[in-house]
């Protein structure tokens, strides 16, 4: 089984705060890290397919460095789609990434499955899933805990999905895309030799522009502005209820009402 793993790097969290009174955003450190649902969706790949496992990412240095990560803990091949006219303000939107993961299926074909997490931490781009399987007209699952084999030894993929606080096995016919929810399961630890080899090789990860890809100015042309940023008020710490248990129904009853 083929399968494509989509990776997104993300600024670490740790790197920089939110300052609400302010309306700012100061970065400490400029640190990336590989989106950590993304980074679940990669182990569950592997555990899957093991060396068939591809993965890509979009964007430069954060980019790269996120798929020689995925190369150390096992994907057989990494490939990097970098372009200068990909790289407008803001980034590509979830429009121009699913053209391009589209056009990218097509350059590899045979592909089986493309496997991606169900949310990113800071963008909307979790959209990319369903917006790439009704794309290539694939179905989609969402939310999947666990990847298996279809059963009967049919083309197919098996996902474990939480409905209505139960788990449940759903079977879709391959190809297919699944997103795979947050914490499903533990990222294995890549091999310190692997890391030694995949960070000293120039050929770890190959480099795919946009004319790779055949991508035209339209679908390189984000359909989404960013004009600025809002952010929510600052947090209001509560208050302690004190007295009698029939003051503290009569001061509670009144706090919810004037809420």
């Amino acid at each position: 089984m083929n399968i494509l793993v989509i990776l997104r790097a993300v600024r670490d969290r740790a790197g920089f705060t939110v300052n609400r009174r302010a309306q700012k955003i100061f970065v400490k450190r400029e640190q990336h890290i590989i989106n950590p649902a993304d980074k679940n969706a990669l182990e569950a790949a592997l555990a899957l397919a093991g060396d068939g496992v591809t993965a890509v990412a979009l964007g430069g240095a954060a980019a790269e460095d996120a798929l020689r990560q995925a190369r150390a803990m096992g994907a057989g091949r990494a490939l990097r789609v970098c372009d200068s006219t990909l790289e407008r303000v803001g980034g590509p939107d979830a429009g121009v990434v699913t053209a391009a993961l589209e056009r990218l299926e097509g350059y590899l074909g045979g592909v089986d499955l493309i496997v991606l997490g169900a949310a990113v931490l800071d963008a909307d781009l979790a959209q990319v899933g369903p917006r790439l399987a009704a794309a290539l007209g694939w179905p989609f699952v969402e939310g999947a805990h666990k990847l298996e084999r279809g059963g009967d030894g049919q083309p197919a993929v098996a996902a474990v999905v939480t409905r209505s606080g139960s788990y449940r096995r759903l079977e879709a016919d391959l190809p297919a895309v699944v997103s795979i929810a947050c914490d499903s399961n533990r990222p294995r630890y890549a091999r310190a030799a692997n890391v030694v080899a995949v960070y000293t090789s120039t050929d770890a990860v190959e480099t795919l522009t946009a004319a790779d890809l055949r991508l035209t100015s339209a679908e390189m042309t984000p359909l989404t502005e960013v004009r600025g940023q809002s952010f929510p008020p600052e947090r209001e710490l509560g208050s302690r209820l004190e007295g009698s248990l029939d003051d503290l129904g009569a001061q509670l009853a009144h706090a919810l009402r004037h809420t």
